[in-house]
């Protein structure tokens, strides 16, 4: 599916994520990095990580009957963009996705280098959060 969220601006795309006013598979790899990055930047890191979690799980709740939300894979981005904002400072999401295009890769290119693929995509690790196994997440203390 295109990237629906590119035609909103930030504004118009957080109240259509939290009002579940997008399209039905239109919440993807990189618009759940923007949302996350829109929440990070506009709140201290606890608020914002519970608005993603919150916000992913209503979408996924209303659109895949609550099937898709990934624990672990939601903490870590979370963290790992939260160190790279730290050091990046960009002023907005396109300068943001700019120096961190990696974050784009497939789930296994990033989060592979922290958790093994066993721990990572097993049961446990989808209904909560799991350390890593591999390396520390950096910033992130357990």
């Amino acid at each position: 599916m295109a990237e629906i969220h590119r035609q909103l601006d930030d504004e118009a795309f957080i109240r259509q994520f939290e009002g579940l006013e997008l399209p039905e598979g239109s919440i993807t790899h990189e618009a759940h990095f923007r949302i996350a990055w829109l929440y990070m930047d506009r709140y201290p890191l606890s608020e914002a990580t519970d608005r993603i979690i919150q916000g992913i799980l209503k979408f996924d709740k209303a659109y895949a009957g609550g099937t898709k939300y990934h624990a672990t894979i939601t903490y870590a981005y979370i963290h790992i963009m939260a160190d790279r904002m730290k050091k990046d400072k960009a002023h907005n999401w396109q300068e943001f996705l700019r120096t961190n295009p990696d974050l784009l890769h497939p789930v296994d290119q990033i989060l592979c280098q922290y958790y093994s693929p066993d721990r990572l995509f097993s049961d446990e690790a989808k209904k909560s959060f799991i350390a890593p196994d591999v390396e520390p997440i950096p910033g992130f203390k357990f």
